[in-house]
């Protein structure tokens, strides 16, 4: 069974917006009030920018848009597809800080990271078969497909044949019957 897109979506939301609010409480209990509202003194510094830079990004695109993707992806595909591409995160994570911000980055780190590419890779190949989309099948021909079993008739059906006086199962079944 799959949930629908938006429902993991509004999952994300809530869990963004939710947790910090009792988180808030804690720090006041722990913290204090003079220590929060001195917390906020240097968000007009250069160090004080950049940290809400980086928590509009990582809340605009870290948690809406990869998310966002993530559970388009969960919802298109089987979780036995996509999750393991879940391994690449910490691998996109060195790449980035090396191209973005100038990193060392040790050989060590790319062995391993190359490491979990390969097995990522490995993994999202079928064996012996080129991976191929799946196919759907339309609601009208799983409908029209007979089923080897007698299906019954939904309580609405049932109950509008009550009040109509329509023949009922056994009525038919019997008539049929009596015709051979």
């Amino acid at each position: 069974m799959r949930s629908a897109p938006d429902e993991a979506f509004r999952l994300v939301l809530w869990m963004s917006v939710v947790p910090p609010l009792p988180m808030l409480a804690l720090a006041l209990v722990v913290e204090g009030p003079a220590r929060i509202t001195a917390s906020f003194h240097g968000l007009t510094t250069s160090t004080g920018l950049l940290a809400l830079g980086g928590l509009v990004y990582t809340v605009l695109i870290g948690t809406l848009l990869g998310s966002g993707v993530w559970t388009r992806l969960m919802g298109r595909h089987p979780s036995s597809t996509v999750a393991p591409f879940s391994m690449l995160v910490p691998v996109v994570g060195i790449g980035s800080s090396w191209l973005l911000l100038r990193e060392s980055t040790s050989a060590t780190e790319l062995a391993w990271g190359a490491l979990v590419v390969a097995g990522v890779l490995l993994g999202s190949v079928r064996r012996g078969v080129a991976a191929q989309p799946a196919t759907t099948t339309s609601a009208v021909a799983t409908a029209a497909t007979p089923s080897p079993r007698p299906v019954s008739p939904s309580p609405s059906v049932v109950v509008a044949e009550t009040l109509t006086g329509a023949p009922a199962a056994d009525d038919s079944a019997a008539s049929a019957s009596a015709r051979r």
